[in-house]
C-alpha cells in the first residue's frame, strides 16, 4: 500500500514539473541562472580571444545581455523586470557601441539615464503587477 502511495506522489510531482524550466506550476527556476551566466561570458570570452569585432570586450556585453534576459525571463512582465531587464540589454548594445568608437562614454551614459529614468517613470502608468518577492508596507 505505501508503494502505491509513494508512486502516486511521486506521479503528482512529476505532472507539476516543467520540463524545460525544471520548475514547478509554471515558473521558472533560478537554478537556470549560473548555467546561462557562465555559457555567456565563456562565449564573450572565445569572441574576444578570437578578435570577433576588435576591441569589444564580449564577455562584459554579452554577461549585461544575459543577464537583462535571465531577469525578463525569470520575473515576467513586473514592475521590476520591465525597467532593469531591457536596461541592462541596452547597456549591452551601447557598450558595443562606445567600445567600436561609434559613441561615446558621453553618450552612452546619458542614454542609459534616460532609458532608465524613462521605464521607470512608465511602470506607474502601466499596468504592470510588483514582482512577487516585493512587500509593500
Amino acid at each position: 500500500m505505501s508503494d502505491k502511495r509513494n508512486q502516486a506522489d511521486w506521479n503528482t510531482s512529476q505532472a507539476e514539473l516543467n520540463p524545460h524550466t525544471g520548475s514547478t506550476k509554471g515558473r521558472p527556476s533560478s537554478k537556470i541562472v549560473a548555467p546561462i551566466m557562465i555559457t555567456a561570458v565563456g562565449l564573450g570570452w572565445l569572441l574576444t580571444a578570437h578578435g570577433v569585432i576588435p576591441g569589444v570586450q564580449w564577455a562584459w556585453v554579452l554577461g549585461l545581455a544575459a543577464l537583462g534576459g535571465v531577469v525578463l525571463f525569470l520575473e515576467g512582465a513586473n514592475k521590476f523586470s520591465f525597467v532593469v531587464g531591457p536596461s541592462l540589454i541596452l547597456a549591452a548594445s551601447l557598450s558595443i557601441l562606445r567600445q567600436t568608437g561609434v559613441i561615446g562614454v558621453d553618450t552612452e551614459v546619458p542614454l542609459l539615464t534616460i532609458t532608465v529614468g524613462g521605464l521607470w517613470t512608465s511602470i506607474y502608468v502601466l499596468p504592470l503587477p510588483h514582482p512577487s518577492w516585493f512587500r509593500s508596507e
